[in-house]
């Protein structure tokens, strides 16, 4: 039986779908709140969520993150619901199948049109892009296999007039103790991974470094996000076998907006200056070009 949730804080509406959903023979389960959802949905995934956008505790957006950083619920199907689903028109291009847009308010039977539309997608990530993801580190791409997506993100950016930013990490350890790097790697892309926003990007670029490509991501909101990416790290205890303490990290920043003549060459060019110039700083430090 196919299994849908709804989170929605519109009682009448959600009951509505819910009863069409059972008439139907679908398993519907009914939720006020998206840290309620997403919290069994951890536990029990479901095929489907129709997810309101604006909710007391949550955005649509932070539950979709919250889906989005764990395996077992990355790829579950969603349809949100919002009163402006054009503003929201290109997040849902990003996200790919597994996400369509209504607008609300909407008929029961367009939503059911919807999520039948919705299930014959493939939904979450395709064969093609999981064997593009790094080995051990699901949702980040490999270094070979990234440029594709760093140069579609960077013509969507220049077509539709929004920023586009990148951070680049180098992690380094500073102990006599050589650690095993494949598990420390590991590690730390899972804590990125964790702090990052659904419709951003990550991939390892080579021995301690990783490539973060963020669209819709201005000079400020950037540099903020460095800055609370740093304190996750330094904050973080690392298993066991890792030394804490030894774990250093490094961040050079690049963004264009639509005053920027940057191609994608000097933007990548860039921001790998922006690392360069990062450790010359020191350990822990964060540049912006």
């Amino acid at each position: 039986m196919r299994k849908i949730f709804i989170v929605d804080d519109d009682s009448a509406s959600a009951a509505s779908l819910k009863e069409a959903l059972e008439q139907e023979g679908v398993q519907a389960d009914l939720f006020k709140s998206g840290e309620e959802a997403v919290s069994r949905a951890y536990q029990d995934p479901p095929d489907s969520i129709v997810l309101a956008m604006v909710m007391p505790d949550s955005s649509g957006y932070e539950v979709l993150h919250q889906l989005d950083i764990h395996p077992e619920t990355s790829r579950i199907k969603v349809l949100l619901t919002t009163e402006n689903p054009q503003f929201h028109r290109e997040y849902a291009l990003i996200a790919g199948k597994r996400l369509e847009l209504i607008k609300k308010p909407c008929l029961t039977a367009d939503m059911l049109t919807a999520l039948r539309a919705l299930a014959d997608n493939e939904g979450g990530s395709s064969d093609k892009e999981e064997a593009s993801w790094h080995e051990g580190c699901p949702g980040v791409y490999r270094a070979d296999a990234v440029s594709a997506r760093f140069a579609e993100e960077f013509k969507r950016a220049a077509r539709f007039s929004y920023p586009l930013s990148a951070i680049k990490i180098a992690i380094s350890y500073e102990s006599k103790k050589a650690p095993d790097m494949q598990r420390l790697m590991r590690e730390c892309a899972a804590l990125i991974k964790q702090s990052l926003r659904v419709i951003d990007i990550t991939a390892i670029t080579g021995e301690g470094e990783f490539l973060i490509i963020q669209p819709r991501m201005g000079k400020s909101s950037a540099l903020v996000h460095a800055q609370k990416l740093r304190n996750v790290f330094q904050g973080h205890e690392f298993p066991k076998g890792i030394e804490s303490s030894a774990v250093k990290t490094a961040m050079g920043i690049f963004y264009t907006d639509e005053r920027s003549s940057a191609d994608e060459a000097g933007f990548l060019r860039s921001v790998n200056e922006a690392l360069a110039k990062a450790r010359q700083m020191g350990e822990n430090q964060i540049y912006m070009k």
